[in-house]
């Protein structure tokens, strides 16, 4: 793919707002999910001693990926999560929260890059849709 302009492939400074949020949430679910599961099953290595097994390493990291238990718990926690927040008439601020955590810990995409650079308040939040989903309005 030909450069357009000074903008480069991949370059999501023209993407629309809320497809750059789009990303972020994936992002934001996706660590929710892995730390989560690390929580329940912690890495090779982690009680100290020596060093990790690269095989004991791949090993853990399929066996986080089979663990379907884990996962659906960790979504139920999300959920709950995410329906307290809507409740409490605070699911931007735990967004932004969310967000600004995995930028700070460099662990955020580059979805989640954009959304952060550009800032929050432009992020297409509906508040009165938000109030009618909470049994705020």
């Amino acid at each position: 793919m030909e450069p357009q302009g000074d903008k480069q492939p991949g370059d999501l400074t023209t993407w629309p707002m809320g497809h750059l949020a789009f990303g972020a949430w994936i992002t934001i679910r996706n660590h929710y999910y892995q730390d989560k599961l690390r929580a329940r099953r912690p890495p090779p290595g982690s009680e100290g001693g020596g060093g990790v097994d690269p095989l004991a390493t791949i090993m853990y990291e399929l066996a986080l990926l089979e663990d379907a238990g884990g996962r659906k718990e960790a979504g139920k926690e999300l959920e709950d999560e995410l329906v307290a927040a809507l409740v409490d008439g605070r699911l931007p601020a735990w967004y932004e929260a969310q967000l600004r955590r995995l930028y700070d810990e460099d662990r955020a995409s580059a979805y989640a890059v954009g959304v952060v650079d550009r800032g929050f308040e432009h992020l297409p939040w509906d508040g009165q849709l938000h109030g009618r989903l909470a049994g705020i309005i």
